[in-house]
């Protein structure tokens, strides 16, 4: 008993010298967390400081190519960085680390060849990596930049058409695509166009309308064309959707027919009450 309480009045004088010098017990599992954080702090601020940034610039047949997604993969095929090229067909990738990676180029027009190259990134460079990068079209026509605008509506009343896109093609590719979003106008700028027919076609994504197309001629210099479209209702469609949705109303009026007893079982019913 008297070896327990000298050795508790020991522990408590080392804890008020450890106080008067201004010094706190900490438990070991914070103690831990705290190294833990130290070591990933540093290791984080290593990496930062081995990371490097790649631009470049995207063109097709000498034009600027926008709406081109970007991505920069390890060798073991996780995506590092990515980006959208602009109207000018600039982009810029940050957080890539020195090493031989795959860049990509994935572009949203059906008109451009996707295509990737390998790039490799040197440690203890700390300018970007600037790329000029080429994609090959599908159509060997001269191309240009091309702003397209319009309105689309429903024939019943000249309202928004639900669920209406607009959808701009050349030889059967998709050069750009639109959701109308419940408004009339709008509007496809900086679409990179082949020279020669283009359609325009407004359509909604549930089929109850006809789609309209329009036919319209790209010349060299014109940048920008309008197209008004108006879409007329598949009444056929109209009516099958109707009857569906009334089918379970004209269920329950057949089963209630059916659930009736029969002549025979309501009067033996009757007799035995």
């Amino acid at each position: 008993m008297c070896h327990n309480e000298s050795v508790e009045k020991g522990n408590r004088a080392v804890e008020r010298r450890a106080s008067s010098a201004g010094l706190r017990f900490m438990p070991q599992s914070l103690f831990l967390s705290l190294i833990l954080y130290v070591v990933l702090t540093i290791s984080g601020i290593q990496a930062a400081m081995g990371q490097t940034t790649v631009r470049g610039w995207v063109n097709a047949a000498g034009q600027p190519a926008n709406r081109v997604f970007v991505g920069v993969y390890e060798t073991g095929g996780r995506m590092i960085s990515f980006a959208w090229t602009d109207q000018n067909g600039h982009f810029s990738l940050t957080g890539v680390l020195p090493g031989k990676h795959r860049l990509s180029l994935e572009p949203e027009s059906e008109l451009l060849i996707p295509a990737e190259r390998p790039i490799e990134l040197q440690s203890g460079v700390k300018d970007p990596l600037e790329l000029k990068l080429t994609l090959e079209s599908r159509i060997s026509r001269p191309h240009q930049v091309v702003d397209f605008i319009g309105t689309a509506a429903a024939a019943s009343g000249h309202s928004s058409i639900p669920g209406g896109q607009i959808t701009i093609k050349a030889d059967g590719l998709r050069l750009g695509q639109i959701t109308l979003g419940g408004a009339e106008s709008w509007e496809l700028r900086d679409v990179l166009t082949p020279l020669g027919t283009v359609t325009v076609t407004a359509s909604d994504r549930f089929g109850i309308y006809r789609p309209q197309e329009i036919q319209i001629e790209v010349y060299a210099g014109e940048t920008q064309y309008s197209a008004d479209l108006v879409c007329t209702f598949r009444w056929w469609k109209v009516s099958l959707l109707a009857l569906v949705l009334a089918l379970p109303a004209v269920q329950e009026l057949v089963l209630r027919r059916f659930r009736k007893k029969p002549k025979g079982l309501e009067e033996a019913s009757t007799c035995n009450s």
